[in-house]
């Protein structure tokens, strides 16, 4: 896994640092900007941006910061978890580089504030691991006083922007899972025990008394869905192990908590296409949407969990956050 993993890096040693600032934005070339990726289809009258089909992108629509923004959340923690692991120093120089290019350079910097609506879950998913990355290297000595002063303050803005507005499903499973990255890197207690508590609220007001999760599965990939909002629950948590915070072991009154979550989805999360999913699931699942479980087996040492970790096979790349997930919270076996 290590060998894959510096692999990866190599290439991303020469990579230009991911910027938005090549695609514009609507009047602000360091303003986040991409457009909705299941419409703007042709429809049968002939008009164009009234069509949307839930799970299918459009290849026509302008996606270019978005793409920027997975290529900062992949190359960089990437290039952090192997510096970290190998402590070469060209990997994490290459980390601390595209860390300034997306954070305080002038020039190509991203500005810290949700735009679109489609910018909320996109920017929750991505700049988790920007976080993360910073967070990796944060007791190194690879930033300046003066950066690391200038850095603070572009995390902390992110807190100030992803107040302003809420949503009802796996956005705001995400939502909290970053604001938890956010208040845990600046040290902001008070809105941190706030985001814990609606993690709280969320498991009582979003998942069924068996697990399932409710707001998901009248979608055409109600299953990766599913994984998608149950992968950013387990973000909050692991997030709030971090900060002496236990949402692993947590339970409402219902005796629901995540582990219930993870072992409903369990025996349909084994095989690319479950045959005993109750609800629509327009295509296969992908490995990726799976290695969340890598998570799950660290934590509760249920066999089962290893038993999925088996079958999709090891390493398996959770790819919103921690990458090489195997590799980095992977339990042995």
């Amino acid at each position: 896994m290590l060998r894959a993993m510096r692999e990866d890096a190599d290439r991303y040693l020469a990579a230009p640092p991911p910027t938005v600032v090549s695609n514009g934005g609507q009047g602000d070339e360091h303003g986040y900007y991409t457009e909705l990726p299941y419409c703007g289809w042709f429809n049968f009258w002939g008009l164009w941006g009234d069509s949307c089909r839930d799970g299918e992108i459009n290849p026509d629509a302008d996606r270019e910061d978005y793409n920027q923004a997975r290529r900062m959340a992949r190359e960089t923690v990437v290039l952090a978890l192997t510096f970290r692991l190998l402590g070469e120093a060209d990997y994490g120089h290459a980390a601390a580089r595209n860390i300034r290019v997306w954070t305080i350079d002038s020039d190509k910097y991203l500005r810290p504030q949700f735009t679109t609506s489609q910018s909320y879950i996109e920017l929750c998913v991505t700049q988790i691991a920007t976080i993360y990355a910073i967070s990796l290297l944060w007791e190194t000595d690879l930033f300046s006083a003066t950066e690391r002063g200038a850095i603070e303050s572009w995390v902390a803005q992110w807190g100030n922007s992803i107040e302003s507005w809420q949503r009802s499903n796996n956005f705001e499973d995400w939502r909290i899972a970053m604001r938890l990255a956010i208040y845990g890197f600046t040290g902001n207690a008070n809105k941190r025990h706030i985001a814990v508590s609606d993690f709280k609220r969320r498991i009582k007001e979003v998942v069924g008394d068996q697990g399932e999760l409710l707001q998901e599965l009248n979608r055409t990939k109600s299953l990766e869905y599913s994984l998608f909002a149950l992968n950013a629950m387990a973000h909050s948590a692991e997030i709030a192990r971090h900060q002496g915070i236990d949402l692993y072991n947590y339970t409402d009154e219902r005796g629901v908590g995540l582990k219930k979550i993870f072992d409903y989805h369990l025996p349909f999360a084994m095989e690319k296409r479950s045959t005993q999913w109750p609800f629509p699931q327009s295509q296969d699942i992908a490995a990726s949407d799976v290695a969340v479980y890598e998570l799950a087996f660290s934590r509760y040492g249920d066999p089962d969990y290893l038993d999925l970790i088996q079958r999709w096979g090891r390493p398996l790349i959770e790819i919103r956050t921690f990458q090489y997930i195997s590799l980095s919270h992977g339990s042995p076996y």
